[in-house]
């Protein structure tokens, strides 16, 4: 039983603390089409459309062309490298966490009184 703790334990360890593991396996999602299409589906309406509705007929042209981008080489090695540095952010070295400015939640001061 100690075994399989102890086999479990460093698989996660490199799995989810290791950072370049952790990118590989991030950057390796956006090999699956659905993925892509998802990403590209979210730059597309809340990013392109959102701020420009005029072009809601090009939609689809928008959209195919976001998913090339999100397909391309270009852009995984940007995802990769965006993926280590926030990695990076999150976990310090002996296992101090910090939170990342951006994903952290807001805090808001408590009322005086």
């Amino acid at each position: 039983m100690a075994m399989v703790l102890a086999l479990a334990a460093g698989y996660a360890r490199r799995a989810v603390v290791d950072s370049d593991q952790f990118a590989n396996r991030a950057t390796a999602a956006l090999n699956n089409d659905n993925v892509k299409s998802l990403i590209a589906d979210r730059i597309t309406d809340d990013v392109v459309l959102k701020n420009q509705q005029d072009l809601l007929a090009a939609r689809p042209i928008i959209q195919s062309v976001a998913s090339g981008i999100v397909g391309s080489r270009a852009f995984t090695s940007l995802f990769r490298s965006a993926v280590v540095a926030v990695h990076h952010h999150v976990h310090r070295p002996g296992g101090q966490r910090r939170q990342h400015p951006v994903l952290a939640p807001h805090r808001t001061a408590p009322a005086a009184g």
